[in-house]
Order: structure tokens, then sequence, then C-alpha cells
């Protein structure tokens, strides 16, 4: 049910920083990774754009929730392995 809702606030809010951040924990939450990743990644880009604190406070929880994510289907692990 709140993935339609943080979609259009995504796109309502000109795409706040938070709001993406808790639209992809909700995309994640869903098991939709590739996607939840993507829009962390935009967010993240976002906020070390930004002169916000706000935006910069999001910022370090997106970089640690990418950390934290499974890798991605075909991706090279550290060292090449």
């Amino acid at each position: 049910l709140a993935e339609p809702l943080l979609s259009q606030a995504v796109n309502l809010t000109d795409q706040d920083v938070v709001i993406m951040e808790h639209y992809a924990d909700c995309l994640v939450r869903l098991a939709r990774i590739r996607q939840g990743r993507e829009l962390y990644r935009r967010a993240l880009e976002k906020a070390q754009a930004s002169r916000s604190e706000e935006d910069k406070l999001a910022g370090a929880r997106i970089e640690k929730k990418l950390r934290e994510l499974p890798p991605a289907a075909g991706a090279v692990k550290a060292g090449g392995k």
C-alpha cells in the first residue's frame, strides 16, 4: 500500500532526498532490490550535492544502506572473485 504513495510523493516533492530514501526502503522490503539500489544511488547523489544538513545526514544513512544490500546480480566482488 505504501509503495504507490511513496512513488507519488517523490514526484510531488521534486525528489526530496528523505522521501526518496523511504521509497527505496520500501522497494527493498518488497524484494525489488535493483530498483531500491538505483533509487538509493540517486538519492545519495542528490544528498551529496545539497547544502541541507538533513540531506547530508540522509546521505550518510543511505551510504550505510547501500553497503548492507546484497551484491547486485553479476557483480564482481573485491579481488575479482
